[in-house]
């Protein structure tokens, strides 16, 4: 399998892409918000949820291994950070796995929904300029993770060695790509006569969507009731 690009969406016919991009994107928020202070019962709640949907979405996780090293890495030092306050591995561990399924969470979403839907599903916005600047950003996320990969393996090819020169160079080489590509967007989308204030359509709502605001409902519920 050739190497995915985190946080990239994927032309799939399942369920999570067929949910409505809103609706998506208001669990990603409520499912962040209540995993800030999720223990025990909870927590494990959703990181079943959470791992089924990785299973029906067949999220490539293997694939994404280089490039999750950043985050693995972020997440031992906030668990380290976590211990020495409160000196319990408990408390780390609910920690490290709180953050991990946030970015879980986030790659679910972003596998199965475009940036042009989300632009296109917010409301009030989904007609002004505002829209075009959320589908933009988003936009160049994946591409910064792509010409990283680009650079990589490039140096490997080269049999580069690590060193502080070679990390000035390959931060100078991304963002030099970086620039090139996103000049490369603007040509294309000018090409393509862009209006960045046209009128957009969301999908509508389905049945599709009654898995993930029912969890979403579940998960909520239990926090009030403090099923923490």
């Amino acid at each position: 399998m050739a190497h995915a690009v985190i946080f990239s969406f994927r032309h799939q016919d399942r369920l999570l892409n067929k949910t409505h991009p809103l609706i998506k994107v208001i669990a990603l928020l409520c499912g962040c918000i209540l995993l800030f202070r999720a223990s025990g019962f909870l927590l494990s709640s959703i990181a079943l949820f959470l791992i089924a949907l990785t299973i029906l979405q067949r999220l490539p996780l293997r694939s994404y291994a280089r490039q999750l090293r950043f985050f693995i890495l972020l997440f031992v030092l906030i668990a380290f950070g976590e211990y020495a306050h409160s000196q319990s591995m408990r408390s780390a561990l609910i920690v490290l796995v709180r953050y991990a399924l946030m970015i879980l969470y986030a790659l679910l979403i972003t596998d199965s929904t475009s940036s042009d839907e989300i632009a296109n599903s917010i409301p009030l916005i989904n007609k002004s300029v505002l829209a075009s600047g959320i589908e933009l950003t988003l936009a160049i996320v994946p591409m910064i993770f792509q010409v990283s990969e680009e650079i990589r393996i490039a140096q490997r090819a080269r049999l580069r060695r690590w060193s502080i020169r070679s990390t000035f160079e390959y931060l100078s080489t991304l963002f030099e790509l970086l620039l090139l590509r996103l000049e490369e967007q603007a040509l294309a989308l000018e090409g393509r006569l862009f209006d960045a204030k046209r009128k957009r359509h969301a999908p509508p709502v389905s049945m599709h969507d009654v898995p993930m605001i029912l969890a979403t409902l579940l998960f909520i519920g239990l926090r009030i009731f403090g099923y923490e």
